[in-house]
C-alpha cells in the first residue's frame, strides 16, 4: 500500500471514530430543562431568592488599614434590614433592636469594674468594685447590691435609696471604669480579629467590622451574625448563624443592625472554585474578589477548541446540600453582550464539548501528533 493510501485510510478511520465518540447532539436532562433567557439561565428556574448579580453597591466605610477592603452595602437611609420578605430571623432581631435604641445606655454586666463616689461619705469616696459572677457588688453602708442588668443611673438611684438611712440627700455617682461584659467577637477574614467593646446601643455590625480593621482581600461577600443568647431576650434567632450577602442590595442595610454584647460576627473567607471539562488546565482555583465564571475559565488556561462556550454550566450547592444549575453563554459574556455570574466557594464550572467541533479537533490533533512523532524519528534510507 502506498504512503498516500495509508494516510488516507488513517484519516478516514479517525473521522469515523470521532463521529462515533461525538454521537448525536446531547439532549438536556428531563429534570433540568429550561428555556434560555439572556446569558444566565438557572436550570430549573431558580426560586425567588437573591443570587449575586454583581450589583453596584456603595462603599460607605473606608478601609482602616492597607489591604483592608471597604464594606459594601446600603447606607442607613436606604431602609430597614428586610430578609425573607420581612419574616426572616434577622428581620425580627433588627426590629427588636431598632426599637431598643431608645435606651442609649447599655446595662452593666458581669466583670465590669465600677467606680462609686458619694460626696461627704469617706467609705464611698471613689470606691472601685467589680461586678461578681452573680451580678452583684458589695459596698460599705449599702451591703450587697444587684448591678447586672442596670444602667449606671439606675444603680446610682438604688445606692442612693439605701444610703438615705445614714445620709441626707446623698449625691451618688456611678461610672464604669472597665467594660468586660460589652464585648462583641469579630472573627474570620478581617484585618484584626478579636473582641471589641460596644460603646452604646447605637453601635452596628458595620462599626464592629470597622473596629476590626475592615475586610481583608481574602474576604468573601458574606458575613455571618450570631446573636447573643442574653441579648435576644428569647428571640428564636439567638445562637443561630444568620448570613448576610453583601452583594445583595436588599440585604446591604443589614450591616446597620445594632449589635449587643455577646454577639459574634464572622466575615467568611473566599474559597475555591473547581473548573472541569474542555479547558487547558482543569482543577481548583482560589476565588478572588469579583471573580466570575469568565475569569475562572481564564484562570484554568482558557477553553480548548472543542469547548461549547454557549452552554457553560455552573453547579452550586446550598448549605442544605441542594444543587442548583446555571447555564451561561460565555461567548456572549466575553463579547460584552451577556451577564457574568460571580462564583462562590465550592462552585463547579463544567465546560462541555461541542459535537460539531470534535471532528476537526480530532483531525488537527492527529496530524499534530503525527508531525511531532515524524520529526522526532530518524529517516530510514
Amino acid at each position: 500500500m502506498s504512503r498516500g493510501c495509508l494516510v488516507t485510510s488513517i484519516i478516514m478511520a479517525l473521522c469515523c471514530a470521532a463521529c462515533s465518540a461525538a454521537g448525536p447532539a446531547p439532549s438536556q436532562d428531563s429534570g433540568r430543562t429550561a428555556a434560555r433567557v439572556g446569558a444566565i439561565d438557572p436550570i430549573p428556574p431558580a426560586a425567588p431568592e437573591s443570587e449575586p448579580r454583581g450589583v453596584d453597591v456603595a462603599a460607605t466605610a473606608a478601609p482602616a488599614t492597607p489591604g483592608a477592603s471597604a464594606l459594601p452595602g446600603m447606607n442607613a437611609a436606604a431602609g430597614p434590614c428586610d430578609l425573607a420578605g420581612g419574616k426572616g430571623p434577622l428581620t425580627g432581631v433588627w426590629r427588636q433592636r431598632s426599637h431598643d435604641q431608645t435606651a442609649n445606655e447599655l446595662p452593666i454586666g458581669v466583670g465590669d469594674v465600677l467606680s462609686v463616689n458619694v460626696s461627704g461619705v469617706t467609705e464611698l469616696n471613689n470606691l472601685v468594685a467589680r461586678v461578681s459572677p452573680s451580678g452583684t457588688i458589695e459596698l460599705p453602708l449599702v451591703g450587697v447590691v444587684r448591678a447586672q442588668g442596670l444602667t449606671e443611673e439606675q444603680l446610682g438611684a438604688l445606692i442612693r435609696e439605701r444610703l438615705t438611712r445614714y445620709v441626707r440627700n446623698p449625691q451618688v455617682r456611678v461610672f464604669t471604669q472597665e467594660y468586660r461584659s460589652r464585648e462583641v467577637g469579630v472573627f474570620g477574614a478581617v484585618t484584626k480579629p478579636g473582641e471589641y467593646n460596644v460603646s452604646g446601643s447605637q453601635d452596628t455590625v458595620r462599626d464592629m467590622l470597622s473596629m476590626a480593621g475592615g475586610l481583608t482581600a481574602k474576604a468573601a461577600d458574606r458575613v455571618q451574625i450570631i446573636p447573643s443568647q442574653s441579648a435576644a431576650h428569647g428571640d428564636s434567632a439567638a445562637g443561630i448563624p444568620i448570613e448576610i450577602n453583601l452583594r445583595d442590595p436588599a440585604q446591604g442595610a443589614c450591616l446597620e443592625l445594632p449589635v449587643r454584647p455577646g454577639d459574634t460576627i464572622v466575615a467568611e473567607a473566599l474559597g475555591q472554585v473547581l473548573v472541569d471539562g474542555w479547558v487547558d488546565k482543569p482543577g481548583a482555583y482560589q476565588i478572588t474578589p469579583g471573580l466570575g465564571v469568565l475569569g475562572a475559565v481564564a484562570a484554568a488556561g482558557g477553553p480548548l477548541f472543542p469547548a461549547d462556550l454557549d452552554h457553560v454550566e455552573v453547579i452550586r450547592s446550598d448549605p442544605a446540600g441542594t444543587k442548583k444549575y446555571y447555564s451561561i453563554d460565555l461567548a456572549a459574556v466575553k463579547n460584552g453582550h451577556g451577564e457574568d455570574l460571580p462564583v462562590q466557594s465550592s462552585d463547579v464550572i463544567e465546560v462541555r464539548s461541542s459535537s460539531s467541533k470534535l471532528v476537526p479537533y480530532g483531525v488537527y490533533q492527529f496530524f499534530h501528533n503525527l508531525m511531532y512523532i515524524g520529526a522526532s524519528m530518524p529517516l530510514i534510507p
